[in-house]
């Protein structure tokens, strides 16, 4: 009995070896190729996030972006981050375009963008300082119709265009010009483009920071009273006022606007006034009043 009991035991004692080394050896195989495959998805998912992380990157660079000229030409959408390298700045209402040393680049608000001046020539866009240096890409005098106000003048085409590289602007409502440098150059429309300051001069405009410099305005006495006495005047063909008054009334808000009012060119004058005291003894206020 001793005896059988002792090879119950012994036998007992191999069973449990051999299950142990079979579980041991089982265990070491199904962990091998796990192990691998964590790896393998780890290595992967890294070069999927890599990916993904390049095409955010390029995706950010042209949001809201288009190349409306080809190659190194880019339109942003409002609030997208200009790219590294796209440096000039194009004006599609001049159809010039402004590298940083000129001295309208900060001002200019970039309609397109390029990284390169021969990306923006063969856009057609012309060099801000073109003109000085007698380059081609200034319409000449003799290739352009004599305009409304003569030689020199030119009619706003579709979308407020004018002749290449003519960057004088008019505007027949205020009977002002605006040249580069004007703060109101890019939201002014032009109704006409001139080929240079002397000629919107001659066609009786008034450079847009020149009142109170000398030019010529025209008196009180020479205006006939207007709607709000001595100082007013209607408007007469076209929206225009006397020569030189440049103060716009609108009587449904009973606001006036002097040029430097963000709202001047697109409000229409329904009456004229010699200055802002003229304006306020009418009972008009300035258009900034709600804002102080």
């Amino acid at each position: 009995m001793q005896n059988l009991n002792w090879w119950l035991m012994a036998l007992a004692f191999i069973l449990g070896f051999v299950a142990f080394l079979l579980l041991t050896v089982r265990k070491v195989t199904r962990e091998v190729p796990v192990s691998r495959t964590v790896s393998a998805a780890v290595g992967g998912g890294a070069k999927v996030a890599a990916a993904a992380a390049a095409g955010a990157t390029a995706a950010k660079l042209t949001a809201g972006g288009e190349e409306p000229y080809g190659s190194g030409s880019l339109r942003l959408a409002a609030g997208a981050v200009v790219p590294s390298g796209y440096t000039i700045k194009g004006n599609e209402d001049s159809m010039l375009y402004h590298t940083t040393e000129s001295p309208w680049y900060k001002q200019t608000i970039a309609e397109v963008w390029f990284n390169a001046e021969s990306a923006a020539q063969r856009a057609g866009f012309t060099r801000w300082d073109a003109k000085d240096k007698g380059a081609s890409g200034v319409a000449k005098l003799a290739d352009v119709p004599a305009g409304p106000y003569g030689k020199g003048s030119a009619k706003a085409g579709a979308g407020g265009s004018g002749p290449e590289g003519w960057t004088i602007k008019g505007n027949e409502d205020s009977m002002l010009y605006h040249t580069l440098e004007s703060p109101w150059y890019k939201q002014t429309i032009a109704e006409v483009w001139f080929n240079e300051e002397k000629t919107a001069e001659a066609a009786g405009f008034t450079r847009w920071d020149d009142k109170g410099k000398g030019v010529k305005v025209a008196a009180l006495a020479d205006v006939p009273a207007g709607p709000y006495g001595k100082g007013s005047a209607k408007p007469g063909a076209g929206g225009s006022g006397p020569a030189g008054w440049l103060i716009k009334g609108n009587e449904d808000s009973m606001l006036y606007h002097p040029p430097d009012s963000p709202a001047y060119n697109e409000t229409i004058a329904e009456v004229w006034f010699f200055d802002e005291e003229t304006a306020k003894a009418a009972g008009f206020d300035k258009w900034d009043k709600n804002f102080k």
